[in-house]
């Protein structure tokens, strides 16, 4: 799977709408879980762009540090492929969890979310300020249970600009 930057741009966007019409807002908390694939970063996109906090489960976390890490962060929305919805399920009975594969029992299909017609994308991401997490990372819970480190958009913006002048990136 491939995207052009307009291609990865729209397909945000889209996911974006669809979170918005589901009520998430700046500041939510979604939970990714996921294995490494395309979609991933395009549903991250779509969270940052809102002003949502992005929080990424580790696919291999148990149901208790599942349970966890939705409770201590906050999360009342789950993206996720359909592999991961029943342990999600079992983490936490009242997580909404919206799935990328159709068929995932009690999951909502996310080609098929409304896609809120009010919603201004580029507005919306213009309005996020420097201070505002972006994500939320979990520590693997080798010293107990984990726990989580608080990104902003702004520091993640000083690592872009320090990884590119080390790198020579233009």
């Amino acid at each position: 799977l491939a995207y052009t930057y307009k291609q990865y741009r729209d397909a945000a966007a889209d996911v974006a709408a669809a979170l918005h019409s589901c009520g998430v807002r700046n500041g939510d908390v979604v939970a990714l879980m996921f294995e490494n694939r395309p979609e991933f970063h395009v549903l991250d996109a779509a969270v940052m762009h809102l002003g949502a906090i992005s929080c990424s489960i580790y696919n291999t976390s148990p149901r208790a540090d599942i349970a966890h890490i939705i409770n201590s962060s906050g999360a009342r929305i789950a993206l996720c492929e359909q592999q991961f919805a029943a342990r999600l399920h079992e983490a936490d009975p009242r997580l909404r969890v919206v799935c990328t594969d159709p068929g995932a029992p009690d999951t909502r299909y996310l080609a098929d979310l409304p896609r809120a017609i009010d919603f201004d994308f580029d507005e919306r991401w213009r309005s996020i300020e420097p201070d505002d997490v972006l994500t939320l990372i979990y520590t693997s819970g080798t010293t107990g249970k984990p726990k989580p480190v608080e990104l902003t958009h702004g520091s993640m913006v000083a690592e872009i600009y320090l990884a590119a002048e080390v790198l020579e990136f233009r």
